[in-house]
């Protein structure tokens, strides 16, 4: 059987390039990290093209990872109707490549985070996606990683009771460059229970506002922190504390995923009541974040198989994003997802970078 044609758009940090320092840092399970590296390494997936704006830049990752080079996703697509796209673009024009990809062709698709600037945009994107039975997988990679999937598949066992709590401590994460990740690991370890409320505080600034109604933040707040209530009783909380560190609360016990994937720690109660019974598991993964999410799409096409993400997560991870900035413009206010306003922007801003 022929592999599947699959392209990058976007050929960047992440999409072609990932740097010695973020090598030197990242434990098992992140490594392949950008989307050319981990489809180079795929069996029954074979990248025919790279796309980026500037040409040299596309050059040099067919250079390292094979395929052609384009700067225009659009003659790309006419030209070698791929299987799968991958798309690593800046967010600002995320939103017309997804939906220009998705509505012409491409089986299935793997994009960056953040999704969109806004929620009209994501909410768009979202529905598109859907129309065109598009299989997705999302660059909040944790849910593709053996770490997390273990983690979850402790919390189904039932072996430590109901989940109670989802604690996130990765420092004060910037709500479109980091905080994605969070959103999603919410999102995964609920199982996308429906939300009730959220409430938030950030450090937002240069907020332009038009009748007293916040219009766009031209900047990348940090959340200080975030609380999520689902309606099924489970409460994500976000805090500034570092780490990297993921806790899963459970009526009769603790479950760690510790160092960004490096651990998993078990605690049990004993019959004190107290958790005693520590037990750490050190993953062994086969594949990285990236390359399980682009395998999966393989693997949907393929098999049939079901992807890793669907379109209500993706959809509520969106939602829940704008609402915690919503939340913290309205200090701290309990805001219902349907209640944001979805053409509220965020930019994503970091100095002179956005994200």
């Amino acid at each position: 059987m022929h592999p599947l044609k699959a392209v990058v758009v976007g050929c960047g940090r992440m999409g072609a390039f990932t740097s010695d320092k973020t090598r030197a840092g990242l434990p098992l399970g992140w490594l392949p990290l950008s989307h050319a590296e981990a489809i180079h390494t795929l069996l029954g997936v074979e990248l025919v093209g790279v796309c980026d704006a500037q040409r040299s830049v596309a050059e040099a990752a067919a250079k390292v990872w094979g395929g052609q080079v384009f700067t225009d996703y659009r003659a790309m697509l006419l030209k070698l109707k791929p299987d799968i796209a991958t798309i690593a673009t800046r967010t600002d024009v995320r939103p017309e490549i997804l939906k220009y990809v998705a509505a012409n062709g491409v089986k299935a698709i793997h994009a960056e985070k953040p999704l969109c600037r806004s929620l009209s945009d994501a909410l768009d994107v979202v529905e598109t996606l859907r129309t065109h039975h598009v299989v997705f997988s999302y660059g909040t990679v944790r849910r593709y990683m053996d770490a997390y999937k273990q983690a979850r598949a402790i919390v189904h066992s039932g072996d430590l009771g109901k989940l109670k709590q989802i604690i996130l401590s990765f420092g004060e994460a910037q709500i479109m460059w980091t905080a994605p990740h969070l959103f999603d690991l919410l999102v995964f370890f609920s199982d996308n229970a429906p939300v009730k409320y959220v409430q938030a505080s950030m450090n937002a600034e240069h907020v332009s506002k038009q009748n007293g109604r916040a219009e766009m933040i031209d900047d990348d707040p940090r959340i200080q922190f975030a609380t999520i209530v689902f309606e099924n009783g489970i409460t994500g909380i976000i805090t500034a504390a570092g780490g990297m560190k993921t806790e899963l609360a459970c009526e009769d016990g603790t479950i760690t995923v510790g160092a960004d994937g490096s651990y998993i720690e078990t605690q049990k109660k004993s019959s004190t009541g107290y958790f005693l019974e520590p037990e750490r598991i050190i993953p062994q993964p086969a594949l990285s974040g990236t390359q399980s999410a682009i395998a999966g799409l393989r693997d949907a096409i393929v098999k049939g198989e079901i992807s890793g993400m669907t379109m209500d997560e993706l959809e509520t991870e969106q939602r829940i994003l704008f609402a915690v900035a919503t939340s913290a413009l309205k200090n701290g206010a309990r805001i219902k997802l349907e209640d944001v306003d979805p053409e509220l922007i965020i930019t994503g801003k970091t100095g002179n970078l956005y994200a």
